[in-house]
């Protein structure tokens, strides 16, 4: 498939999300894949609480323990979410250029969690922020693979924007279904 079909097939599976929630596994899946990834997670989380409101783990390279583990326990712990914090909407950050092998040989998350499962880098963005809530897709790259380049980087922020209006429309297809009933 060329680049603009896969782009083109993406943004489509993207806007269905909103109106199949049961898709979105299969959608975050695809970002992972068109952005270069083994697997990728697409977490929701409360801004008051930060508690996790949805938890999407594409599980194509992972198996499906490993969302749990992280929902579990390594989400309190992931260095990542912190990158984020400064981080603009949209902006894609790769985890080898913060941090550093000394860091991640000494990191719980990396060296009990991320690389035990196979994982070794990751690409994040933080793809919606309100008032109420913060959306942040990472993509994974598996043990052995090189860490994400910038060709990667400006793939996921093609279809960075849509992943953000597919959240928000599903948002408030849910409203309207909770007033209408």
């Amino acid at each position: 498939m060329t680049d603009d079909k896969q782009l083109d097939h993406l943004i489509g599976m993207l806007y269905e999300t909103a109106l199949d929630p049961s898709r979105w596994r299969e959608a975050v899946a695809l970002c992972g894949q068109y952005a270069g990834g083994v697997d990728a997670h697409l977490l929701t989380i409360d801004k008051n609480t930060n508690i996790p409101i949805a938890s999407v783990f594409a599980a194509t390279f992972f198996d499906m323990q490993v969302g749990a583990d992280y929902a579990n326990y390594y989400i309190a712990i992931d260095p990542r979410r912190n990158v984020l914090r400064d981080a603009a909407v949209h902006e894609w950050l790769c985890c080898h250029h913060t941090f550093n092998q000394n860091f991640v040989s000494r990191s719980e998350f990396f060296q009990d969690f991320f690389i035990t499962v196979g994982a070794r880098y990751a690409m994040v963005a933080l793809v919606d922020d309100s008032e109420d809530h913060q959306s942040i897709i990472g993509v994974s790259r598996a043990v052995g693979q090189q860490p994400f380049e910038p060709a990667e980087q400006l793939a996921a922020q093609r279809f960075s924007g849509h992943l953000q209006r597919a959240l928000r429309l599903q948002r408030h297809t849910q409203s309207l279904h909770t007033k209408a009933e």
